[in-house]
């Protein structure tokens, strides 16, 4: 069964954080099947300003709630992600996921491997699997 550990305490909306740090985090607190989770009330996506199709340890996002949808599927982004020009970059659940997938696999990946991962998961919506 999988516990959850909550960091929210580590993390702040709006702030930025480098991919590498956020990266950290939750490396830093991984456990053994225990899932680490930024925030237990609210969902929460990661956006950028900068957003490529190649990912970088330098790159800066931004903790933000996520995007409203309205009954006729229009997405309505936070006013702070309006007024910042950020575009969404990943879901806060498919990060931890992927980041918590590749630690299952190998607790000594290095930053470059964490980011191969979660490139090839926006690519093809599936887990990197490590031999």
């Amino acid at each position: 069964m999988v516990k959850y550990k909550y960091i929210s305490s580590q993390v702040k909306l709006r702030k930025p954080y480098k991919l590498s740090e956020l990266i950290g985090l939750i490396v830093g607190n991984y456990e053994k099947d225990t899932m680490v989770c930024f925030f237990q009330d609210i969902g929460c996506n990661l956006y950028t300003e900068n957003y490529i199709n190649v990912f970088d340890k330098d790159l800066i996002c931004y903790i933000e709630e996520c995007q409203l949808i309205t009954d006729d599927d229009e997405e309505i982004f936070p006013q702070f992600v309006i007024d910042n020009n950020l575009k969404f970059f990943y879901s806060i659940n498919n990060f931890e996921d992927v980041i918590f997938s590749a630690l299952g696999y190998n607790k000594n990946l290095d930053i470059k491997d964490f980011i191969m991962c979660l490139e090839y998961y926006t690519r093809n919506d599936n887990f990197l699997e490590f031999n």
